[in-house]
């Protein structure tokens, strides 16, 4: 047996292990699909050399290499964009995918699309996001970032760019976290808590964790934040104005307004002292800038072969989640009779004062959520792998606002003389006011996608990709306004389709149209029937081009007709008191009622996205890549959150502005909205450089070497230098 044979022999075998290949040593025409079904259980274990006897190490009849991609892998022609090994990807700093994932936000994030990318791991898709957001970073072999086009070969939409996270073959890990967080001002602390357990073996990969986190919350006050007092003079002593407001108090005092003196009895000499010199109250001690908040949250899952081609995982998340928030201190007006009850003056005014209750305009919010997956995962024959895919979520939401207090009792008290407004006045004599909301959004969701060569083209397999499911969803709301309930149900039920073909028109490695370099192009289309919303149509194609090893060019069109969430048709309709918002007309910031939920007259949106993309790395020698990429989306009907208002945005759309006598902005409409058309185009330019520096020692928990990575793109620029980890316990 010779030397190669034997080395070939151990790696297959697992018995010895080696970090991957630079990316570059891998010519795009040498990435082609492998569908072979494994012999032994996963992705994470190679497959035996033909011929080898069961526990024979030392004879080899025969060893077969077919092509040159990396274990773990994903399928089709389309080379990553960057690839990562475990060196480069510990100057990141995370602990965990979902932390890396954060850190590698300016590399994933796509222009023709607002969500995340498609995560798969070992080249597979997986059961959710619940399924891998704790698995520790040291088990991470390699992580490649892949163009939009390859998530079409998973059955997604061309709209997210791919991550494949690659995991070792075998690794298994213990962890205990308590940290603790804290700004050098002061105020909101952060504390968590967290505990887990991860490992493969054999190709059994389990993965559990328990995480608590409480937040504290920050206070306006602790901000040194002052607001404006607003258009009308709220205090807790008080203000005391004429009827109208603008008008004087009293023939004998010359004012408009006048500080309340803060006594029961009080004289004219009194107001006169404070006669248009108001009293401005600051509630800086009463409003938060971020909320108290608590979250529990348990992962779970676990992923196994069933047989020599099949796997299986089962996958489970659930969260409890509290945020309270603290709006400030209600404000009330009381009308003074004449010469009455205390009252010095000979005509009725207003009089404007805070209530003690920081308890009466509150947001209580308490969220629980639950998430369950299950994938299967496997071969048919030497040329097909199919995944079947199940789940089902459910999320329960309560709100409940304070909006106030109700002075209308206290107005009869004040009138028949039994409550007097200048003096002290106490909580107890005022009603709170209260909205509630609750919603509860479930659905389920049976989704099965079939990929592989359908046949041999003289540049390469026409790949192939089918993906059909089934799915509903649920939104059952139900809101109380102002002492008036509202309930709403809405239910979507679909049934969508998708198909891709790929095919290699040039190929080097095959010797057709060689000089062309390696080209491919893609067709795919879609079709999704809903019942709330008809039938929509998805259409795209793209291209893909390697002149020369150095050089990748992509080209790709979508057209893609798309409906609103039942979130966004149904989501309970809650107002939040004392919202601040910069009004464009007075050019003041003032506090309103932000009206927020769902809008049942939405309309399903167009969008036709053009995008080309330039990937050149000029040097096997250096681990340097440079990337530019053009972006145009044309949207009809878009469906856009409500933006940032402006004199233009309420000449457009006046009854979702509401203005006083005084033109002072009291209320806003901030829920969704269809736009007629809306067009966007984006440039992006960007390199990534990383280089080694100091003497690695991956045997140590905590080395002395390190990795310098630079990202850059659309003015943003990271580095991070040396940085370095280490598990409270390591099994």
């Amino acid at each position: 047996m010779t030397i190669a044979a034997a080395l070939l022999y151990a790696l297959a075998s697992g018995a010895i292990q080696t970090a991957p290949p630079p990316p570059t040593t891998v010519p795009p025409a040498q990435a082609t699909p492998q569908t072979t079904p494994p012999a032994t259980q996963d992705d994470d274990q190679e497959n035996l050399p033909t011929g080898a006897p069961a526990g024979d190490a030392d004879v080899v009849d025969d060893v077969v290499v077919d092509g040159t991609r990396l274990r773990g892998g994903v399928q089709g022609d389309i080379p990553p964009d960057l690839v990562l090994d475990a060196e480069q990807l510990r100057a990141y700093g995370a602990s965990n995918i979902a932390e890396l994932l954060t850190a590698l936000e300016p590399l994933t994030r796509s222009s023709r699309g607002s969500g995340g990318p498609v995560v798969l791991l070992n080249g597979r898709r997986t059961s959710g996001f619940q399924e891998i957001r704790n698995i520790p970073f040291e088990s991470i072999e390699r992580t490649e970032i892949l163009p939009e086009q390859v998530a079409l070969t998973y059955g997604y939409t061309a709209d997210q760019r791919v991550v494949n996270i690659v995991l070792k073959a075998q690794f298994r890990q213990a962890t205990a976290e308590l940290s603790n967080r804290g700004p050098t001002q002061g105020g909101r602390t952060s504390t968590e808590v967290e505990t887990g357990y991860f490992s493969i073996v054999d190709g059994t990969r389990i993965n559990a964790s328990l995480e608590r986190l409480h937040d504290t919350a920050l206070f306006e006050s602790e901000r040194d934040i002052t607001r404006d007092p607003g258009s009308q003079p709220f205090d807790l002593t008080g203000n005391v104005a004429g009827i109208p407001y603008g008008t004087r108090i009293d023939p004998a005092l010359a004012a408009v307004v006048a500080a309340n003196p803060g006594v029961a009895n009080p004289t004219l000499a009194q107001f006169a002292a404070g006669a248009n010199a108001p009293r401005t109250g600051n509630l800086s001690d009463y409003r938060t800038l971020l909320p108290r908040g608590d979250t529990t949250t348990l992962n779970a899952s676990i992923a196994r072969d069933l047989n020599s081609t099949t796997k299986g995982t089962v996958s489970l998340n659930l969260v409890d989640a509290s945020t309270f928030a603290y709006g400030g201190l209600p404000g009330v007006t009381l009308i003074a009779p004449a010469g009455r009850n205390g009252s010095p003056f000979s005509r009725d005014v207003a009089v404007y004062r805070f209530i003690g209750d920081a308890g009466a305009l509150t947001r209580d919010t308490d969220t629980s959520t639950a998430n369950v997956g299950l994938l299967l995962d496997g071969f048919v024959g030497d040329n097909w792998r199919w995944t079947l895919q199940g789940a089902y979520d459910r999320v329960e939401t309560d709100t409940t606002t304070g909006r106030g207090l109700s002075a209308v009792a206290a107005q009869i008290a004040v009138t028949a003389g039994t409550l007097n407004p200048f003096g002290a006045l106490s909580a107890s004599s005022f009603t709170r006011l209260t909205d509630t909301a609750n919603s509860v959004a479930s659905g389920g969701l049976l989704e099965g996608v079939f990929m592989g060569n359908l046949l041999q083209a003289p540049a390469g397999g026409l790949y192939s990709t089918w993906k059909v499911g089934v799915d509903t969803r649920d939104l059952n709301s139900q809101s109380t306004r102002g002492g008036v309930f509202s309930e709403r149900a809405i239910g979507r039920d679909r049934a969508y389709g998708t198909v891709n073909f790929s095919l290699p028109i040039a190929s080097r490695s095959n010797d057709v149209l060689a000089g062309l370099g390696d080209l491919s192009v893609t067709a795919n289309a879609g079709y999704d029937e809903a019942s709330d919303i008809g039938g929509l149509v998805t259409l795209g194609a793209s291209m893909n081009w390697t002149p020369i090893t150095p050089l990748s060019l992509s080209f790709s069109y979508k057209d893609e007709e798309g409906a609103p969430t039942i979130q966004q048709l149904n989501d309970p309709t809650i107002s939040t008191p004392n919202a601040s918002v910069f009004d464009f007309r007075t050019g003041r910031t003032v506090q309103i009622t932000r009206v927020t939920g769902g809008n049942p007259n939405l309309n399903p949106e167009d969008r036709q996205v053009l995008a080309l993309g330039v990937n050149f790395r000029p040097s096997s020698q250096q681990d340097l890549s440079v990337s530019s990429n053009y972006t145009r989306t044309i949207v009809n009907d878009a469906i856009i959150a409500f933006p940032t208002i402006t004199a233009d945005l309420e000449a457009a759309l006046p009854e979702r502005f509401t203005r006083d006598a005084a033109d002072n902005l009291t209320a806003l409409d901030a829920r969704p909205l269809n736009f007629a058309r809306t067009e966007r185009s984006e440039l992006r330019t960007g390199f990534n450089f990383s280089r080694s520096f100091g003497t690695p020692n991956p045997a140590a928990a905590m080395g002395g070497g390190g990795m310098m990575m630079m990202m850059m793109g659309g003015g943003r620029q990271t580095a991070r230098g040396g940085d370095v980890g280490l598990a409270f316990l390591a099994l």
